[in-house]
């Protein structure tokens, strides 16, 4: 069985326009633009905390090196200076020689008073290019925005909607669906 169509009685798309494919592209873009922020604020965030739990890190691994070679210069007396074993001797075993006086004193003065510097973070940087693009923002509360649950659900829902909205409204921009004939 064929059909006969007259072809001037089927109604053809008619193509869509300049604003048309504006408008799908803004909305796409506004919709990529908020994931985007949704996705990589937070990842930003604890790519933050990462680099300072290393600079702690850091920070207490250069402490304890200190510490060590401290201890080790220490070590190295006990071994080599006589004094120093003379001292230990007086002090831990009780060695005392028939005309020394002891004097106990309730706190004894240390001979080396331990010299640590507070931990001071050092700020992570974006790269420049985000840099430049934070200037021109305004002033919000990004990470209550970006990295809160409820709100970066919410965001996220809400532009994912927006590009599938573009989608279903202006479909491909530019495109003119096929005639089947």
């Amino acid at each position: 069985m064929k059909y006969a169509f007259d072809s001037e009685a089927v109604d053809t798309p008619a193509r869509q326009g300049f604003g048309a494919a504006l408008t799908f592209w803004l909305l796409c873009g506004m919709g990529l633009a908020v994931l985007a922020a949704c996705v990589f604020v937070p990842e930003w965030r604890a790519y933050e905390d990462l680099q300072l739990a290393k600079q702690q890190a850091q920070y207490h691994s250069e402490q304890m090196g200190e510490s060590l070679a401290q201890e080790r210069r220490l070590l190295e007396a006990m071994y080599s200076d006589p004094a120093v074993i003379g001292r230990l001797a007086r002090r831990e075993l009780g060695f005392h020689g028939i005309d020394d006086k002891t004097i106990y004193v309730e706190k004894a003065a240390q001979w080396y008073e331990p010299q640590t510097k507070d931990f001071v973070a050092k700020e992570v940087e974006p790269p420049e290019f985000v840099s430049s693009m934070l200037l021109r923002l305004p002033a919000y509360d990004y990470d209550r925005l970006f990295c809160d649950g409820q709100t970066r659900k919410l965001l996220m829902v809400l532009s994912v909607g927006l590009i599938a909205s573009a989608f279903l409204l202006f479909g491909r921009p530019g495109t003119q669906p096929s005639r089947t004939e």
